[in-house]
Order: C-alpha cells, then structure tokens, then sequence
C-alpha cells in the first residue's frame, strides 16, 4: 500500500461525530429534572449570583429573553465532569466509607445512610450512590454535594472538582492571566494552585451549613475538596474548616430572595447590575427585570419605560406625502 492509500484511510470522515452532536443537543434541549423553584448552591456560590434573577425563576416569570443555547463542546465538558466524580464515588464506596442517598436498581427503594452492603428492603447487591440531598424549604434551597465519608467515626463533606483552563478562567482569573502573560506550561499552572478558589469554598461552605441544619447528628465541620486537573489527570486536596462568617451575605440574600417570594414582591438587583453588564445581557429575565427599572441608577428613583411601537410602511409613507 502507497503512501497516499495509506492516509486516504485515516482522513477525518465526520460520519459519526455529527450523529453524536444531534443527540447530546438534543438531550440537552428535553426538559430537566433539575427544581426551579429553589435557590441552588452552587449558583449562590459565583461571585455574580443574582438573588433577583432566583427570584424570578422561583415564581415561575417566562422566559423573555433568549439565553445561552446549549453546544456539544459545553455539554462535553459536564459529561465528564460527572464521570470524574462517579469515578470517586465509586472508589469511597468499594472501600466502604461513603455517606448518602442509595438507590436499588432492582426494587426502586431509597435510604440515607452509610455504605451498605444490599438494599435494605430487598437485600439486591444493586445498589447506587446519589450522593448527598440537601432541601430546606423555609430557605428555599436545595442541591446536593458529592458525598460525606466516614473517617475512622469524624465526618467530613467532600466535593471533587475537575479543573481547567476554562474553571481558571471563570474562579481564579489572577491565576490565569499570569498563565497568558508568563507563559506558564500546563505543569507550572497546575503546581501554582495551592488553595481552593473562592467560589468551591463558598459552595463549600454552604454545603457544610446546610448539613449542620439537616444532618446534625454526623456533626460535620469540615469540608475536602479533591481537584483533579484535566490536562494530565494530577490530583491534590485541601480541607477547609466550617466558617459561616465566609457565607453570611449569601445567606442574607437568600432569605431576602425567599421573603420575596412569599410577598410577591421582587428583590432589589445587585450592586453591581448595570443593564448594558454582560451577566444581565445575557439574562433569560433580562427584559422583565430591565424593564420594570429600565434607567434607574444606584441611589436615584426608577424611571418609567417608555415603549415605542413603529409604525408600518403604509402609515409611514401617508404621513410624509405632501
């Protein structure tokens, strides 16, 4: 076989990948399962999280403004991301120190507690980790983090977060805007990490909140975080101590947001809100949130929208006929 033979068969053909695109798309496209009507940690946890946006898809306001439309690539990236974390999961629970929600393949039975063996209503070995539920109504908050393990009888949460150019982008931009100017290689990125970023240890914290309210009784005060780093599949760990003082704003807005909720009355958006910002541009309640305040500004009375209907040709071309 010549040469050219040769790479004729290996030429990218996009016979199947394209296949592959459509279906994860349109997956992404079908309806989820995740509430809307609660306030969910790892949102609240962004350095941008809007309690008035919450406040909105709490209530049910449509959608009137289009939002960020799902891709392959973005899609991609949580896919693997929920593989990493079944991955641990799955390594705590061969070993027998993982704390949660269980579900039975065979008879549908769900339980929290530590790593069992079976199912406790039909003792079936298929068994599956869900990791650990958190719903407080009053507060209007629900999520889940990855996990609680059982260290020799003290509990302690876990999340394990996957990480890359794109979460130093968005989490530790100092880190990686000195990637860029430095030309740091991938390897001295990675050794420069060496605390969580801002945003986990605020979702940490929230977390380890809630587990005191829900789960007293494990008495846990301290959270891991395990990050894996998706160029070479490097790992290290850092453990952060219970602090609600980290939280306490987060906290004030979710109640304000709940309260809102419960008087039909929207919050007041952000300090940092501005119309023209690129978190409210992009925002599906950008035009009912905008255009209740439309020109208001920090500090000054909201002005009235003023909306201008144009008129059709027809019209347009007998008003300027002499």
């Amino acid at each position: 076989m010549n040469l050219k033979a040769l790479k004729d068969t290996y030429k990218r053909s996009d016979v199947l990948l394209p296949s592959i695109e459509r279906h994860v798309l349109k997956k992404a496209k079908e309806p989820s399962d995740r509430r809307s009507d609660i306030m969910h940690p790892s949102e609240m946890a962004k350095g941008d999280w809007c309690g008035r946006h919450d406040y909105y898809r709490i209530i049910g306001e449509p959608k009137n403004y289009k939002g960020r439309s799902p891709s392959f690539r973005l899609e991609n990236v949580f896919d693997y991301g929920h593989s990493v974390h079944a991955k641990y999961q799955r390594w705590l629970h061969e070993m027998g120190i993982i704390w949660g929600k269980w579900y039975c393949k065979d008879c549908g039975n769900t339980w929290v507690g530590g790593t069992p063996i079976t199912c406790n209503q039909c003792f079936s070995p298929k068994v599956k980790y869900n990791e650990v539920p958190f719903v407080s109504e009053e507060m209007m908050i629900a999520g889940h983090s990855d996990g609680i393990v059982n260290m020799d009888g003290i509990y302690k949460m876990i999340e394990i977060k996957t990480i890359g150019l794109g979460t130093l982008r968005f989490d530790a931009y100092s880190l990686f805007d000195r990637y860029q100017k430095e030309n740091l290689t991938l390897d001295e990125l990675w050794w420069n990490i060496k605390r969580p970023f801002a945003s986990h240890i605020r979702q940490g914290q929230i977390y380890l909140h809630l587990t005191q309210l829900l789960y007293p009784e494990l008495e846990v005060d301290e959270i891991i975080f395990i990050y894996e780093w998706k160029p070479t599949q490097e790992v290290k760990e850092f453990s952060v101590k219970y602090n609600p003082d980290l939280i306490s704003g987060i906290l004030e807005t979710a109640e304000l947001v709940a309260e809102a909720v419960r008087n039909g009355e929207p919050p007041t958006p952000p300090e940092w809100a501005t119309k023209d910002g690129k978190k409210c541009a992009s925002c599906e309640y950008r035009n009912t949130c905008w255009g209740e305040d439309d020109d208001s500004t920090q500090g000054e009375e909201a002005k009235p929208t003023i909306r201008i209907k144009r008129s059709t040709a027809a019209k347009r071309g007998r008003a300027v006929r002499p």
